[in-house]
């Protein structure tokens, strides 16, 4: 039947040998599925600055505008 795997004789690796080759493999297939994240990431921390520092400019002027109503 499909979809089942029965292991006939041990492997060459020791469990940690195997689960550390896994790891890496996993590790560099997402990398290579998607190698632009990092810069992604760095990007969106300047974007996120940005708009901070628009923010207190905007509620700067916001409360220099509504300060003759109140």
């Amino acid at each position: 039947p499909c979809g089942r795997l029965v292991v006939t004789e041990p492997g060459l690796l020791t469990p940690e040998e195997y689960d550390q080759a896994i790891y890496d493999l996993v590790n560099f297939m997402a990398y290579v599925a998607e190698p632009m994240v990092e810069d992604r990431k760095r990007i969106g921390i300047y974007v996120l600055l940005f708009i901070t520092l628009f923010f207190v400019f905007a509620y700067l002027l916001n409360r220099e505008y509504w300060k003759d109503i109140h």
